[in-house]
């Protein structure tokens, strides 16, 4: 499941889907693309995945 069919979800169903709270979840994406774009600063190949998905998939969890 992407981010943006995620977003259409309850509070409940994306934590239980992501495993964190959604304001978590935008604290956390919110880092992660300060840190990216400091890292990819000078260039480099654009990523496949946008950081929502990267985000997404790293902290989403199988026991549903």
């Amino acid at each position: 499941m992407n981010y943006e069919s995620s977003k259409k979800l309850s509070d409940l169903c994306f934590k239980r889907l992501v495993g964190v709270e959604r304001r978590t979840f935008d604290k956390m994406l919110k880092t992660l693309t300060v840190a990216y774009q400091a890292k990819h600063s000078k260039g480099g190949r654009t990523p496949k995945m946008s950081l929502e998905d990267i985000l997404n998939t790293k902290y989403c969890t199988s026991d549903l």
